[in-house]
């Protein structure tokens, strides 16, 4: 069988169709057609779960790809946030039948004919959302973490051309969506505070702050405050050398992003401050307690960021929140409290 999987979406997307694609590699091969703004097909370098990537830039990408590649696979898989109407359109020109669980309002009827659409079902985990797309009779879908482990075929050093410590480090990602949705972001000065918390709680680790390069003045306050043993990386690594910072990190600390779902991906124990998103359609914590522990604060109005039944009964966007009440109102001692006996217990235990 030969599948095409588009992905159009960040880093964390990518990894939640690892799952999928893993599953289709049992008894057939996949393209993968990528947007590339996130560069998020870098995660697939040096490893074997696409026999190609192809990237989709602009328009002339589309014609190409259709015209080499039309009818040449059996089914493509689109999740909720790669099927756009261009994506749509091309897939069923590749393909003999294709499978989504989102229609975009305005497609072709004579197109639709041919699109296999699986409805969502609440609940349930996002990984398992992608594997509905596979097999929708499938009731006992059940996931652990090394459904999502991206294995490479050379590891690569990093240490020669970035300012790790030779020391054993922790990964703190201070920001989460590119400093833009704000719902996701915990405030700068709680972290200097908690980070000083834990320099004297750790004494024999460093903290290695990880991010997008528009994050750098925000770690350049963390930078700022004298934390002892802190290093900044935001904005000078790329998906591959960042990939490799989380794998030998002892333990990832952050927010709801590509680099939570990227430390799963590294079999790296994460602990992750919530905000608007969904954790039960997001997090990593009923797949695997004992290496992801999560914090979130219970407001009525969570969660306001989910594609699937989203809490709309205070705003229609998570951007438009007056106040973000759901992640600015966790303090540090409050995160503090939870983070301390599930980081003695990782890092005492390795």
């Amino acid at each position: 069988m030969k599948y095409a999987v588009f992905i159009s979406s960040g880093l964390g997307d990518a990894v939640l169709m690892v799952p999928l694609v893993k599953k289709l590699k049992e008894d057939g091969k996949i393209t993968g057609f990528f947007d590339p703004t996130f560069q998020c097909q870098q995660l697939f370098d040096d490893n074997d779960l696409f026999e190609k990537i192809i990237l989709l830039r602009r328009n002339t990408d589309y014609v190409k790809t259709l015209i080499k590649y039309k009818n040449k696979f059996d089914i493509s898989f689109l999740n909720y946030f790669s099927a756009t109407r261009k994506n749509l359109l091309l897939a069923v020109s590749l393909s003999k039948e294709t499978r989504t669980n989102k229609l975009p309002n305005i497609l072709p009827g004579i197109k639709k004919s041919n699109i296999n659409f699986i409805e969502p079902k609440k609940g349930i985990h996002d990984a398992e959302q992608n594997l509905r797309l596979l097999d929708l009779n499938d009731q006992h879908i059940t996931l652990n973490e090394k459904d999502f482990t991206i294995d490479y075929t050379r590891e690569k050093s990093s240490e020669e051309t970035l300012d790790i410590p030779n020391a054993p480090y922790l990964a703190i990602q201070i920001c989460s969506a590119n400093n833009i949705h704000q719902y996701k972001n915990w405030p700068m000065n709680y972290w200097i505070e908690l980070l000083k918390l834990l320099s004297k709680q750790y004494e024999e680790f460093h903290f290695v702050l990880i991010g997008d390069a528009n994050e750098s003045s925000l770690a350049s306050q963390i930078v700022e405050s004298d934390i002892e043993r802190v290093h900044s990386l935001v904005g000078c690594t790329s998906i591959s050398e960042l990939t490799s910072i989380i794998r030998n990190s002892r333990l990832f600390i952050g927010l709801d992003g590509g680099p939570m779902h990227i430390s799963v991906s590294q079999g790296t124990p994460t602990f992750t401050i919530w905000g608007a998103s969904d954790y039960n359609l997001y997090g990593y914590q009923d797949i695997n307690k004992e290496n992801n522990q999560i914090v979130y604060k219970e407001i009525s109005c969570h969660p306001c960021n989910s594609w699937i039944a989203p809490n709309t009964s205070r705003v229609m966007d998570p951007q438009e929140c007056p106040d973000f009440a759901c992640i600015r109102s966790l303090n540090p001692e409050t995160v503090l409290s939870k983070l301390i006996p599930f980081a003695n217990r990782i890092l005492n235990s390795t």
